[in-house]
């Protein structure tokens, strides 16, 4: 006898777990017995898992295929014949299987997860120029659907992988082209973008590239309470720049849109900047306010230190528990 716990599936969320104790007599190919609730393909995937937890990785690979094969074919055990074969160390077969199961199913709530999978078995081979062409063809193949948006940008991982940061950046274009919510990967792939110009310093293209990514999160608030976990850097950022150009007004907007912006992580740094603006528009006693803010309120911020230096060079005179000193002494 054995244990089998089906976990059953609604909408996209896990309903119920049920666990049911089998006698492996009455539960072989040659059984008509199937428990009540439970489809003969789940009972036989369940089989084929265990082989799996066994370590028996041929088999388990063996009969995840032949259910991928099966009319009507099981999607489950699609993606599981290419993860097992991961797991033997069959990359290439494991690549292969993973762009077969993507391209018969697009739209299967794994697909993405088998894009990364074929992706990582090519780089696992040292083999991304292969990884890049097979994805490539892939993406071809489902354009247009769910998963292309995932082939695509595992293209510019394997890119990015070759030092190639031209074709990287040209592929990462092909998402962020999309619209934003067409997209899940749009985040991710414009805020590489911004990475990319800013490392080669395009300064442009940067400060193009940060607006329409603040933009982003503004719509976004007529759909969900969404942001992405770089929105803070991206005000930060977009804010430095304008102060660089002594655009001091719409770099002070920036940083005190992050100092108030109650969950980053960043709001120290929003105050640290905007007192730089008050200073350099001589306005000493609003940046000493400012930075107080960090010295007093914020004893664990990451850039108090640099708050108190910057307060004695100002002049602030006495904040609460620390003793500033002018520069120079």
């Amino acid at each position: 006898m054995f244990l089998a716990c089906i976990i059953r599936r609604h909408a996209g969320k896990i309903a119920s777990v049920v666990c049911i104790g089998l006698f492996v007599a009455g539960c072989g190919s040659g059984s008509s017995y199937v428990p009540p609730g439970f489809t003969p393909q789940e009972l036989e995937w369940e089989r084929y898992h265990e082989a799996e937890k066994a370590g028996r990785l041929d088999e388990a690979a063996d009969g995840y295929e032949s259910m991928c094969l099966a009319n009507p074919p099981y999607r489950r055990a699609c993606y599981d014949h290419a993860r097992v074969l991961d797991m033997a160390g069959r990359k290439l077969l494991c690549a292969q299987s993973a762009a077969r199961f993507v391209s018969r199913f697009p739209g299967d709530a794994l697909a993405a997860t088998g894009v990364k999978l074929m992706g990582r078995c090519y780089l696992d081979m040292d083999r991304a120029d292969e990884g890049i062409a097979a994805l490539e063809e892939l993406a071809d193949d489902v354009k247009g659907k769910d998963a292309w948006d995932s082939v695509v940008y595992r293209i510019a991982k394997l890119h990015r992988s070759r030092e190639d940061t031209g074709s990287e950046e040209r592929a990462l274009e092909k998402i962020v082209n999309m619209e934003r919510w067409d997209s899940q990967l749009w985040d991710n792939s414009i805020w590489r973008l911004i990475e990319i110009s800013g490392e080669r310093g395009d300064t442009e293209t940067e400060r193009r590239l940060l607006k329409k990514f603040l933009d982003s999160r503004e719509r976004s608030y007529l759909i969900a309470s969404y942001n992405f976990s770089h929105h803070d850097d991206a005000l930060l950022q977009l804010g430095k720049i304008y102060f660089q150009e002594n655009q001091l007004e719409k770099a002070r907007a920036l940083f005190m849109e992050l100092a108030n912006w109650k969950t980053s992580r960043m709001r120290d740094d929003g105050y640290l900047w905007a007192a730089r603006v008050r200073l350099r528009q001589g306005k000493n006693e609003k940046a000493c306010r400012l930075l107080a803010r960090i010295v007093e309120k914020m004893p664990a911020a990451n850039t108090r230190k640099e708050a108190i230096e910057l307060a004695g060079t100002a002049g602030c005179g006495q904040m609460k528990g620390v003793e500033l000193t002018t520069q120079g002494q």
